[in-house]
């Protein structure tokens, strides 16, 4: 028999936001891309004749040969700008939901960092943009993460829910769930197949948690090795996945260097300098959670990221999460509830505080289902409401 708490939404189940009610089915919920397909991005407008060097003709590409010799290490540095531009690798990764890809330009070679206060969801959205990029990119990533805030199997849990789409607690505690190990039992065989799922996605995915070493040395060093790893495996069948390392969350992470965690300063600069490196020299994503300086209730900025003044020259973006209802409580005026229910459901506010890959500087919303580490990207009139309610 299912746990009680096992309740699973379905799609005749409806979700409304804060006043003004609105009613959704979680269909509707999902971004909808076809409303882009009539926009004209900025980089495909029509191209003029006079953007074409003269050189430059239909079906021709020129070779240019350098004129002097002192030209040449510039123009093979040129060269080899082109080679990595067209790549498919730099195309950047999938991202799991539309807006936040196209806001991004994919998930690009860089130190992503995610911050919010403890409970607000910064490792929910961490771990759904994990397995996001397992659903979105099945032949093309290997994700190395790293729980440092919680343990192997609190992680391992988090991450076949999400998979599964059931809460955290039935996969971590079956047992509570009054379920028995007989394989005429439903309940029994979706959690064989919530473990199963997580199984086949071993190929995409490896957990480690802080007992494998938290050091920030031990961490690059893996990198490496896992790097190497998938360059082997690319040459003996072809398969290239982009190596993404995730780390939850930066501000658990140690050094070796003993003298360097004796002052806090130094250690956000040691640590954040020492992942934007190894992130340039492997070509590789890195993605952290954050901890912030406790603000009270209020938004957080920039400036309440501890270390801020390290990590945010560092970075190429800075996500700040919010969840008002963690926040406030029954105060909070961002919310949803579910239909026939007056509970406040918590909203995820995801502000791109620092975006150096797209001028999109503004705020995504998720409907949270924390029990099941669900996000549900809200829809755009439901983002004009929210915004309405922050920004009048």
């Amino acid at each position: 028999m299912g746990n009680e708490n096992e309740q699973i939404l379905e799609n005749e189940q409806v979700l409304t936001d804060a006043e003004p009610r609105t009613t959704y089915s979680l269909d509707d919920l999902f971004y909808d891309e076809t409303e882009d397909a009539n926009n004209t991005d900025s980089n495909k407008e029509e191209v003029s004749s006079d953007d074409i060097d003269n050189d430059v003709k239909t079906g021709s590409i020129p070779v240019y040969v350098p004129q002097y010799d002192y030209q040449k290490e510039f123009v093979d540095k040129i060269d080899s700008f082109v080679e990595e531009a067209w790549d498919p690798q730099t195309h950047g990764l999938t991202l799991p939901w539309d807006k936040m890809d196209k806001a991004l330009n994919g998930l690009q070679v860089g130190l992503h960092i995610i911050a919010g206060e403890s409970n607000h969801g910064k490792s929910a959205l961490l771990s759904c943009i994990e397995v996001g990029l397992i659903n979105s990119n099945p032949d093309s990533v290997y994700i190395l993460s790293h729980s440092l805030d919680d343990t192997f199997q609190d992680k391992l849990a988090r991450m076949a829910a999400i998979m599964s789409d059931s809460t955290i607690n039935f996969i971590k505690t079956p047992l509570r769930s009054n379920i028995t190990q007989d394989i005429n039992d439903p309940w029994y065989l979706k959690w064989q197949s919530a473990i199963l799922k997580v199984k086949k996605a071993s190929a995409m995915l490896n957990i480690k948690d802080s007992t494998e070493g938290g050091e920030v040395e031990t961490i690059i060093e893996r990198a490496k090795e896992t790097k190497k790893m998938l360059e082997e495996l690319a040459a003996s069948t072809g398969i290239r996945r982009q190596l993404v390392l995730t780390i939850d969350s930066f501000h658990d992470l140690t050094s070796k260097n003993t003298s360097i965690m004796k002052d806090e300063n130094i250690r956000w600069e040691y640590l954040a300098k020492t992942l934007s490196d190894a992130s340039d020299a492997l070509k590789i994503p890195i993605i952290c959670t954050g901890e912030l300086i406790k603000n009270g209730q209020n938004r957080p900025n920039i400036q309440d990221i501890r270390g801020a003044s390290k990590l945010r020259f560092k970075a190429k973006s800075i996500l700040l999460v919010y969840n008002e209802v963690s926040a406030k409580n029954e105060g909070a005026s961002i919310y949803y509830t579910l239909n026939g229910q007056n509970d406040k459901r918590p909203v995820l506010e995801v502000h791109y505080a620092k975006n150096k890959f797209s001028p999109f500087k503004g705020r995504h919303y998720f409907m949270f289902q924390p029990e099941k580490v669900r996000l549900i990207m809200a829809t755009d009139e439901s983002e004009r409401k929210y915004n309405s309610k922050i920004y009048g």
